[in-house]
């Protein structure tokens, strides 16, 4: 992530610089949707950040086009937008009326006037003072051209057994109105599981064929662990907060969020009695105007009693919060005088969601590890689930891949 030539790196959601926080991408009215957008439709995606000074600097922002693997493509900027691909970052607001300064910076894609001219996976770069050597952060998002109807479903019947820990997805796509010459070869599909990068199922084929109709079922690929629905807490309000929090000690110049000790969920599936926000959170602080610049920042401290099972694991906290990422940045520390597992996190006010994941430490490399929820939070059938399908058109010959459809679902 921060090769100088863009077009040597892997592209993904991620923050580079440490004083840079609380990154997201959104489509507008929706802080928790997915970063899509329709082609040539009259929509925007918004990107916001913080950094941690109280200053206003000159910020800096590049759209990138990738192919489905998150490369950049061959396509030169004229191809695949109408405008500037580059912009200075404009609306720049100071915080206020909190206890840790920090400057919000946030912008709209695409500006008015511009727009997308191709579909598929595209990046935008954040670097103070255009210096695209040395980015700040990195934020992905799609657009799409709806060519095809896609039609899901999940069931509780496997070939791991029927009603146990496991979901299977079933995909059907109609491209009725879209001839594919060789769906083999020309499709790609990619699946998320509750936008998750560690379990995602990518270029998978179909298993039934027709020129109308690809049918993907009984793929051993498309089978997930249920898992558990999402743990929960809320501190938009300083006095009054909710979810798994033990308490909230609010001090002079910070405050200190404390989780309730993580129990385990292993046993029996009970539903959540804050619903289900698959990983989901929303910035907010109660009774303030604006939450981007008018939330405060807090030291949120979770914890997991240590347990003798849990030694063959690392583990780590799975959420948007970290952007679904199982790295250093989520993973959880031991502390052996106390006996418990870890992490404080500086965490923008609002409410967040999360699990405890659990990943094998023999497994062979960041790309092969896939987090398990079995040993704690446990994994069941009937657990709701959001899935995103995306399915990739490739013709023979084509200088980059559609992205002709997208279906998000849940499996509830």
């Amino acid at each position: 992530m921060y090769c100088t030539h863009f077009e040597a790196q892997i592209y993904e959601t991620k923050i580079l610089n440490p004083k840079i926080k609380t990154l997201q991408i959104y489509p507008e009215e929706n802080d928790i949707g997915f970063p899509v957008l329709e082609l040539y439709a009259d929509k925007k995606l918004i990107v916001s950040f913080d950094e941690l000074e109280f200053s206003k600097k000159t910020f800096f922002y590049k759209i990138i086009h990738c192919d489905k693997n998150w490369k950049q493509s061959s396509l030169s900027d004229m191809e695949f937008f109408s405008g500037f691909t580059s912009n200075q970052i404009e609306e720049v607001n100071l915080s206020q009326n909190t206890l840790t300064n920090y400057t919000n910076y946030q912008f709209e894609l695409p500006q008015d006037n511009d727009y997308f001219k191709v579909s598929g996976n595209y990046a935008v770069i954040i670097s103070e003072d255009s210096d695209w050597s040395s980015p700040y952060a990195i934020a992905c998002f799609y657009v799409v051209e709806p060519n095809i109807g896609i039609n899901t479903k999940t069931t509780a019947k496997t070939d791991k057994g029927f009603n146990t820990n496991y979901q299977q997805v079933e995909i059907e796509i109609d491209n009725s109105n879209y001839p594919i010459q060789n769906p083999f070869t020309d499709l790609s599909l990619c699946v998320l599981q509750n936008r998750r990068t560690d379990n995602a199922v990518k270029d998978i084929k179909p298993t039934f064929t027709t020129s109308n109709k690809q049918t993907y079922s009984n793929n051993k690929n498309l089978v997930f662990e249920g898992g558990n629905e999402y743990r929960f807490i809320d501190f938009a309000d300083e006095y009054r907060y909710s979810g798994e929090i033990e308490r909230i000690e609010v001090k002079s110049n910070y405050s200190n969020v404390f989780s309730t000790p993580a129990y385990p969920r292993n046993k029996t599936y009970l539903p959540s009695n804050y619903g289900n926000a698959n990983g989901r959170y929303i910035i907010n602080r109660k009774n303030y105007y604006n939450n981007n610049y008018d939330a405060d920042y807090m030291q949120v401290h979770f914890i997991l009693p240590n347990n003798l099972e849990f030694y063959n694991y690392n583990i780590y906290i799975l959420g948007d919060m970290f952007d679904n990422k199982l790295n250093k940045n989520s993973k959880m520390e031991l502390d052996r005088d106390l006996n418990i597992y870890h992490k404080t996190v500086l965490l923008k006010q609002g409410g967040y969601s999360f699990l405890y994941a659990f990943v094998p430490k023999n497994c062979s490399g960041q790309n092969t590890c896939i987090a398990t929820m079995l040993p704690f939070e446990g994994s069941y059938w009937q657990t709701p689930n959001e899935y995103t399908v995306l399915v990739y058109h490739t013709p023979f010959g084509a200088k980059y891949d559609k992205l002709i459809g997208v279906k998000i679902f849940n499996n509830q």
